[in-house]
């Protein structure tokens, strides 16, 4: 027909893979207008295994043109989850005025961090903050049932001198190295596997790293597993007359990595205030699984991502501890090592 009223339910996003009942996660709805004229539904409805659930308005649409609502949820029991989004209107196509997505909300993620020196030094250690940041005191006292609000991430932390010890990576779903400067060659084939498994790989070189092993690191498709080369871990040139420290920062607007979405608005983010005063120059490999995530606001990149079969490499180009940025100082400390693990 020439005249026809259409809006369809086009996409149901969730802010991060990894869901737990640790936190709410936001679930976005997207309503696209496929009809002709404008078009202004009731509402748009989300509910979770069946259970009526909050209604949102979601204004006029333009036709071919789509809006979106966000809703937060908080998950109270882990395992599969049946979520449908709901448009609310009279229309000619009813439909698609609707949405299933199943999600499988995690009791517990698993993280092994690999630190490249331990420290007898109160946060000497090259994974000190990571360790803090991975398990961070409750905001609010809350009552822990044998699946209720819990931490999701359960980290365990060792030295490179002992990562020989780990002979399975499966009970783990992110590997972190923190400043390691190499791993055996069975480690490093074990972890390429994992990552080619479906594991993540979260990598943040300091001084310590050793470019040679990194840059010779290959995949089970013997291309480098970072993606990336590793050229040098240099301080940003002094500038002026008086030869002042220089700092770089990283820049929201180039910020495309799902796992760092959350912290792309300044106004709710501090991540552009840290500064890095030391950081790795790279050269990110010329192929299609290799991507620039973030970069610094001199045009370095900041976060490379390589996808491998089903896994992912992370690559930063600062550390996370103190030694080459003051970001764990910052309040986005926090949820950025959360988010890029989530991820």
């Amino acid at each position: 027909p020439q005249q026809w009223r259409n809006a369809a339910v086009t996409a149901v996003n969730f802010s991060r893979p990894g869901i737990g009942v640790d936190r709410p996660v936001k679930v976005s709805v997207t309503v696209a207008n496929t009809g002709v004229g404008t078009i202004e539904p009731e509402s748009v409805e989300l509910t979770v295994d069946g259970q009526q659930g909050e209604a949102r308005p979601v204004g006029k649409i333009a036709e071919g043109a789509s809006a979106s609502v966000v809703f937060e949820h908080r998950f109270k029991q882990s395992g599969p989850h049946i979520i449908r989004a709901i448009v609310h209107c009279t229309d000619d196509l009813p439909g698609d005025d609707s949405m299933v997505r199943v999600v499988n909300i995690l009791r517990t993620l698993g993280v092994l961090v690999i630190e490249g020196e331990r420290s007898t030094r109160p946060l000497g250690s090259d994974a000190a903050f990571l360790r803090v940041a991975l398990a961070p005191p409750p905001e609010e006292p809350e009552e822990t049932g044998a699946d209720g609000p819990q931490d999701l991430i359960r980290a365990e932390v060792i030295p490179a001198a002992e990562v020989a010890s780990v002979k399975q990576f499966d009970k783990y779903r992110v590997v972190i190295l923190a400043d390691v400067p190499r791993l055996p060659k069975a480690t490093a084939d074990a972890i390429a596997e994992f990552v080619r498994a479906g594991g993540g790989l979260l990598i943040a070189p300091g001084e310590k790293a050793d470019k040679a092993f990194y840059n010779s690191w290959m995949g089970a498709d013997q291309k480098r597993l970072t993606g990336l080369q590793l050229i040098e871990c240099k301080p940003l040139a002094a500038a002026g007359p008086d030869r002042a420290e220089q700092f770089a920062h990283v820049a929201p607007n180039t910020i495309d990595h799902p796992g760092m979405k959350l912290l792309a608005d300044p106004t709710v983010s501090d991540l552009a205030s840290a500064r890095i005063r030391r950081r790795w120059i790279v050269e990110p490999d010329d192929e299609a699984q290799v991507a620039v995530g973030a970069a610094l606001d001199n045009g370095e990149p900041f976060l490379i991502q390589r996808t491998l079969g089903r896994g992912f490499v992370l690559t930063l180009t600062v550390p996370l501890d103190e030694k080459c940025a003051d970001l764990p100082l910052h309040k986005c400390y926090v949820p950025m090592v959360h988010e890029l693990v989530y991820y």
